[in-house]
């Protein structure tokens, strides 16, 4: 939905939620008139791709963190959208998508992770994580093979979600809004404490919303809660419990059309914008996505500290979207223009029905030292991921043809689809050594190495491949006082 048509209004009711939470959501009457300025406390997030937990623009690539009050400045409403200020994006590079983040970083695919751990990335599996589940976003952008080993050349983007700061107890926020397409919402946001020295604290967050797609009949519905738990041990140890589930369902935009009757006019004039050339009586989205996990730190004094998060995924999902092919086309798919097959072009079906499950953890031994002449952070992890899929899928399903100019007569036709069982089983165990060093706040040199064993195999046809890779990264960088860093 274009966010400059977008018609955003708080009705009577949330005016009135608010109003009735504004005093017991403050801390004071000082914090709920600095509530719009207020700074979040300094954290070193465990669940943060930055390992060596550097300042990200004093690294030698192109890093960025986009916090959720950016996202709600920017009117961010799907994740796809998040690059939209940010250089080398290409945001929803197949049109705006009801159930499907797409993006590409400097004109490829960029790997994407939850709290620092990867997420899954196999066909209609792809993340779809709300952006009032966040608290800040992760991007970075061209190839890191560092970080997590294997990942696409377009960058990396992770999601940290909002989890229990000793600052923002007894804090909250509610929010509600409405606008066109059918678009309607409500979100809340709480952190709350368990003991008198807030040592145990709770943050509940959820959120629902609903919204018409751009093509006739298509839709997305999305239910999200995640509640999370923070203790701290003591001023050394903490952990943060995380769990989310989210729920998704309509009925998916799987829209293309044809240049005839798009870029270029047929005698018949051109096909409307909200046309859907889909079925979207037969065409359907259910998605449900569960997390749970934990991220724990330690540390032992003398700049040595240890940290672990772990995250466990469970996603089923089910999409059957119909979608027309860029051209009219005789037997043999020969192209034709379009008043010659009487404005028919043909129709496929992709089909997705199954679930994944993955593991993912993460353990680290950080030495930070520093002295009057030398910053230095020496890091030292093992990693390791597990994922499991099985499904039904298949892209290539068949359809009638569709009128471009009148798709409806073509709903509901009958439709073959033979998706074939897919079961992959992987697996991914990493060591690395990464270091930073800060010589004279001038010059900044950074060297790592990553050894990677990796395994996928195909279940149904038995293939396995295997394969051990090691990944080498260093950096030079000068600290000009003007602010330049070649």
């Amino acid at each position: 939905m274009k966010s400059k048509q977008r018609i955003f209004a708080r009705s009577l009711l949330a005016i009135a939620v608010l109003g009735a939470y504004t005093h017991s959501f403050a801390a004071d009457d000082t914090g709920a008139q600095n509530a719009g300025t207020a700074e979040l406390e300094t954290v070193n997030v465990v669940g943060s791709i930055n390992k060596l937990s550097g300042v990200p623009f004093r690294q030698a690539k192109s890093a960025v963190a986009v916090s959720a009050e950016t996202l709600s400045e920017e009117g961010v409403e799907k994740m796809d959208e998040v690059g939209r200020y940010q250089a080398g994006f290409t945001n929803q590079p197949y049109g705006s998508d009801t159930n499907t983040n797409w993006f590409r970083i400097r004109g490829t695919e960029a790997s994407q992770s939850f709290d620092g751990a990867p997420a899954v990335s196999y066909g209609f599996f792809t993340p779809h994580i709300d952006p009032f589940a966040v608290e800040t976003v992760e991007i970075t952008k061209g190839a890191d093979s560092l970080t997590y080993g294997a990942a696409n050349a377009g960058g990396l983007v992770n999601y940290i979600s909002k989890r229990p700061h000793k600052n923002q107890v007894g804090k909250g926020v509610v929010e509600a809004h409405i606008g066109n397409n059918n678009q309607r919402g409500i979100a809340a946001d709480y952190t709350g404490a368990l003991n008198a020295d807030q040592s145990l604290r709770y943050r509940l967050v959820g959120s629902y919303k609903r919204a018409d797609g751009d093509w006739d009949r298509t839709y997305n519905e999305s239910y999200y809660f995640a509640p999370s738990l923070a203790y701290d041990f003591s001023e050394r140890t903490r952990i943060n419990l995380l769990a989310s589930v989210q729920k998704d369902n309509g009925t998916p935009s799987s829209n293309f059309l044809p240049q005839s009757g798009t870029l270029v006019a047929t005698p018949l004039g051109t096909i409307a914008r909200s046309s859907n050339l889909g079925d979207p009586s037969q065409d359907d989205e259910k998605n449900i996505a569960r997390s749970v996990g934990y991220e724990f730190s330690h540390d032992f004094g003398k700049g040595i500290s240890f940290s672990q998060n772990y995250r466990y995924q469970n996603i089923s999902n089910y999409h059957r979207g119909t979608y027309a092919y860029p051209a009219a086309s005789d037997a043999n798919w020969n192209p034709l223009p379009l008043s010659e097959s009487g404005y028919e072009v043909p129709r496929g079906v992709v089909f997705n029905d199954g679930k994944v499950r993955s593991h993912s953890i993460d353990n680290r031994l950080r030495w930070q030292f520093k002295n009057s002449s030398i910053e230095n952070t020496l890091l030292g992890g093992v990693d390791y991921r597990h994922e499991k899929i099985d499904a039904l899928y298949t892209l290539y399903g068949s359809a009638s043809n569709v009128n471009v100019f009148n798709p409806a007569a073509s709903y509901g036709t009958a439709q073959t689809i033979n998706a074939p069982e897919t079961g992959i089983k992987s697996k991914q165990l990493g060591f690395y050594l990464q270091n930073s060093m800060k010589l004279f706040n001038r010059v900044g040199i950074t060297a790592g190495i990553r050894h990677d064993r990796a395994r996928s195999e195909e279940v149904e046809n038995g293939q396995s491949v295997k394969a051990n890779h090691t990944s080498y990264s260093g950096s030079l960088m000068y600290y000009a006082p003007f602010g330049l860093n070649p």
